[in-house]
């Protein structure tokens, strides 16, 4: 159990912290409480979606299959998101017409402040 739990970790790792820099870097200051919220509340309504989709999966496939199925699946989607970079091409951002104002927001909050 603790064997399968390293990679585990490693992966919410590695999912935390690009999630969280994606967030803060991409979302401007007056939503960033809002949006940091609304997908807490995502994360913690998947869960018990997860748990009650785990026991009928078991039942069907068993419990190893299954087990063997959501490690791959956890390996799969980190990989991809180890893969991709940010090129700049139109994201959320552009799409949702805040480009301009969350580049210059970007930029504020990375620089350093203007002495005096």
């Amino acid at each position: 159990m603790a064997l399968a739990g390293l990679p585990a970790g490693a992966q919410a790792s590695v999912q935390g912290t690009l999630f969280t820099t994606a967030v803060q870097t991409h979302v401007p200051a007056e939503a960033l409480a809002r949006v940091t919220s609304y997908v807490t509340l995502g994360s913690l309504v998947a869960v018990p979606l997860g748990q009650a989709a785990a026991g009928p999966l078991a039942d069907r496939f068993g419990v190893s299959p299954t087990l063997w199925g959501c490690a791959a699946w956890a390996a799969l989607s980190t990989g991809l998101v180890l893969t991709m970079r940010y090129d700049g091409s139109p994201g959320p951002e552009t799409i949702m017409g805040c480009a301009p104002r969350c580049a210059a927001h970007d930029r504020s909050r990375i620089s350093p402040a203007p002495p005096g």
